[in-house]
């Protein structure tokens, strides 16, 4: 029972979140707090292990409901495993702690990962990255404050106005 209690609160706290979030184009980062070290095997990514820290995981959102749509994504536990970031974002040992984001049509995902890869370290080569020039999308910080400041910062450096939602 309480384990269903806990599942409803979570889509409640979520639902909120998501109505915040803009139904345009955009550029995100997602970050998030893995609770405990993970291995992680996906088709093109095989025994990687994450070890439990503070994480910022990089992506657009242009395709159909924008934003919203994609941050929907993430945040639901139950979905069809697609993309790198699904691996993660499925399990319990998955927290999400903020979006930084900003409206764009463009597609500035490796140039934002650029930027964060001069200041992060990057856990995993090619995560949601194999169709794009990028290194990684997805960076560990040292702490919760570092990530949002570190993404919010590379989108306002490229003269988009980001903003952050913090999930507590």
């Amino acid at each position: 029972m309480e384990n269903r209690a806990n599942k409803k609160w979570e889509e409640i706290i979520n639902k909120s979140i998501i109505d915040r979030i803009p139904s345009s184009k955009g550029i995100y980062a997602l970050v998030f707090e893995l609770t405990n070290n993970m291995k992680l095997s996906t088709r093109t990514l095989s025994n990687k292990t994450l070890t439990k820290g503070i994480y910022v995981y990089i992506g657009s959102a242009r395709g159909p409901g924008g934003l919203r749509a994609r941050i929907r994504r993430h945040l639901a536990k139950t979905k069809k495993l697609k993309w790198h970031i699904d691996y993660i974002t499925s399990t319990n040992h998955f927290k999400a702690r903020a979006i930084v984001y900003a409206l764009t049509n463009q597609d500035l995902e490796h140039i934002i990962a650029s930027i964060l890869e001069k200041q992060l370290a990057i856990p995993i080569q090619r995560f949601g990255s194999t169709d794009k020039p990028s290194r990684s999308h997805l960076f560990k910080c040292n702490n919760l404050t570092e990530c949002i400041n570190t993404a919010f910062n590379a989108l306002e450096l490229l003269n988009l106005s980001a903003k952050v939602i913090r999930i507590t």
